[in-house]
């Protein structure tokens, strides 16, 4: 999910866009393995390449599913998850409303507190793909100001980790809901 190296020469590492994201769904598949936890539905952790050119794998994957797009309950895409206030902005109520309130009503309080729902919508990350064939997508990012996105000095020494357990454990508590209760509407 980035860009490489620019016109002078200069790497741009992408260290809150994307690396962020990728180490947040790494930890949260690992700390789910970890717990022997054992979903209903299946999760499929996955990780698209060239965002920043077009949306190319997300785009990829949903024309070719691995998993049928009309079996799956919802995409939660992690974008931008290293700066910012701390709190976990989830960005489609407004395009997935009934897994929104499905997800408010059953989340723990302490994750659900440090939550910022937003409209959401199509464009500009990975979730737009799976919008555009019916699937109830939530573009999950860390609220508040990002530093040096596609830009030279997204580096690893501003990334927060305390900012990434929080995005982790909106996933997990998230994943956990979707994957093992019946009630959820698709």
């Amino acid at each position: 999910d980035h860009l490489g190296i620019d016109m002078t020469g200069d790497v741009l590492n992408g260290a809150d866009d994307n690396a962020a994201g990728t180490a947040v769904v790494m930890e949260a598949a690992r700390v789910m393995k970890l717990n022997s936890f054992k979903p209903k539905r299946t999760i499929v952790f996955a990780l698209w390449a060239a965002e920043e050119e077009g949306l190319l794998g997300s785009k990829y994957y949903t024309e070719n599913p691995l998993y049928p797009l009309d079996k799956t309950v919802a995409n939660i895409n992690l974008d931008m998850e290293g700066h910012g206030t701390g709190q976990v902005g989830a960005s489609g109520a407004y395009y997935a409303p009934e897994v929104w309130e499905f997800l408010k009503a059953r989340l723990p309080k302490e994750v659900l507190d440090n939550t910022v729902p937003g409209r959401g919508g199509p464009g500009g990350s990975d979730h737009t793909h799976f919008l555009y064939n019916g699937v109830p997508a939530f573009m999950v990012g860390t609220s508040g100001p990002h530093f040096k996105t596609n830009r030279v000095g997204d580096i690893i020494g501003l990334i927060k980790p305390e900012i990434l357990k929080n995005s982790g454990d909106f996933v997990v508590a998230a994943l956990e809901v979707l994957s093992t209760d019946p009630k959820i509407p698709i």
